[in-house]
């Protein structure tokens, strides 16, 4: 995705899906099919000054600690205090609300002191602190990393090749690093410009998800992904991840340490994974060649669904322990646990819109009330436990290059949670709808196309990306009424 909301979107000549391009390349990968894709000359933007990267900012001293949604939230305050300075005080005060939680009234108060130069807190009711501003009136955005300090030694030398723009954000990143400075086993040298001090006292993941796990690279070998685009958690809490093209299914521990694996590819045969779903007692359920085959988690195939008329696509355990699947593009089947047909929907999205869909996904609540989402007509339809249909939601958004509550652009996935809310992966984010289809919140993803989503048994969100990354994700409960 882009780095820059400036830039606009365009779309893949292959699958028409929307693309962003990244600043200053030429050339990009569609998340949708894969296709590499010439950015058009008027799209293209030159890259940015050289400087660190924020991971190698925190790589030294801090590997084994996950900072990526701290820093995130602090990334936003530079837009909040500019807004507040250019008098808009109230769009900067809605940011500092969904960084903080802070009700719209205190928040322009905080912003208001912020712009004047101020202290304060990002967590409500406790004072601010301030720290020495970073200054400096150089260009060319250099960093160092100091050897660590002789015992006594608290302070990081800043070096004096700094540039003039990052200031603030980096004095921001800064803070946050003392706040956890026990943890570090050097100093970090900052660059940047001058800025108004802004106090970081206390800051923690606020919003309504914080990531707390992510791992995974590209390759063949043992933890690694060629295509996952599936994901399962069992009642134990190991993780399952079926790769889309090599027909293979990795398993790791709830830390993300890899267990073991196997290939449904043999014999030089190659099978392409259209599903997987994992239930409680660490079953397999494998969806291709149009049947569902169900194995333990060595791989050892325990049964096999599937007749004549049926061609499944996917398989589902629903929040009910139930297996569920689609079949036929468009059509919901629910099994008996001796896996013969207890209920089907045919012809869903037919039945309701009069026109077909031929890239759907399901998810069940614990109730057993199905969700059904359609990537061409960007709906979800809402089916009852006994079959019936019950409404509908969604809808296609006016502007593929912006993120629009409770619209989709690209919707690639569905899950529903413990709570009974149902996420639907879209281009720039998780949408989180209740279960009448209200829409709620969202999760902001930046890791690539989410192609699957699991949750625990402990309502966390477990989900894989076209980056070759599992991530998890802790959510925030509903507020009692």
């Amino acid at each position: 995705m882009a780095k820059d909301p400036s830039l606009r979107a365009f779309k893949c000549p292959t699958c028409g899906a929307p693309l962003e391009p990244e600043v200053g390349t030429l050339t990009m990968k569609c998340s949708y099919c894969g296709s590499t894709v010439i950015i058009p000359e008027s799209l293209r933007t030159a890259p940015p000054s050289s400087g660190p990267t924020l991971g190698e900012v925190f790589q030294f001293g801090l590997n084994g600690v996950d900072l990526n949604q701290i820093v995130g939230n602090a990334m936003h305050l530079p837009q909040a205090i500019s807004l507040a300075q250019q008098g808009k005080v109230d769009e900067a005060a809605s940011i500092y609300s969904q960084i903080t939680g802070m009700k719209h009234d205190d928040a322009v108060a905080a912003v208001q002191r912020m712009a004047a130069g101020h202290a304060v807190s990002l967590t409500p009711g406790r004072p601010g602190a301030t720290w020495q501003t970073f200054e400096t009136s150089f260009s060319q955005p250099k960093m160092e990393v100091a050897s660590p300090p002789a015992s006594g030694s608290a302070e990081p030398t800043a070096s004096r090749s700094g540039g003039r723009s990052c200031g603030l954000l980096f004095a921001i990143i800064a803070a946050v690093v003392l706040l956890i400075g026990g943890l570090l086993a050097g100093a970090f040298i900052l660059w940047g410009g001058g800025g108004s001090a802004v106090s970081v006292s206390s800051l923690m993941p606020i919003g309504f998800a914080s990531q707390i796990m992510s791992f995974g690279s590209e390759g063949i070998g043992a933890g690694m992904f060629q295509d996952p685009r599936s994901i399962g958690v069992d009642g134990s809490g190991r993780i399952s991840v079926a790769d889309y093209q090599d027909g293979r299914v990795q398993t790791f521990d709830p830390s993300g340490k890899y267990l073991s694996g196997f290939s449904v590819s043999t014999g030089g045969k190659k099978v392409y994974l259209q599903a997987m779903a994992i239930d409680r007692n660490g079953n397999v359920y494998l969806a291709h060649d149009q049947k569902i085959f169900v194995s333990d988690m060595t791989g050892k195939k325990t049964a096999e669904v599937g007749d004549d008329t049926h061609d499944y696509e996917s398989a589902v355990i629903g929040g009910d322990g139930r297996l569920y699947a689609i079949a036929n593009s468009e059509t919901i089947v629910r099994f008996n646990p001796d896996y013969t047909i207890d209920l089907e929907i045919p012809d869903t999205f037919t039945t309701v819109t009069g026109d077909s869909d031929i890239d759907t996904h399901l998810a069940v609540d614990g109730l057993g009330n199905m969700y059904i989402l359609g990537a061409f007509h960007y709906l979800v339809l809402k089916y009852s436990p006994q079959g019936t249909f019950v409404n509908q939601f969604g809808g296609e958004a006016k502007d593929a290059a912006v993120s629009e509550p409770a619209k989709f652009t690209a919707p690639t996935a569905i899950a529903v949670d413990g709570y009974g809310r149902v996420f639907v992966s879209d281009f720039f984010d998780i949408k989180v709808f209740d279960a009448d289809g209200t829409y709620l919140d969202k999760i902001g993803m930046d890791k690539g196309a989410v192609f699957g989503m699991a949750f625990d048994d402990q309502n966390n969100l477990h989900l894989v990306t076209n980056q070759n990354l599992v991530m998890k994700y802790k959510v925030r409960p509903p507020v009692s009424k």
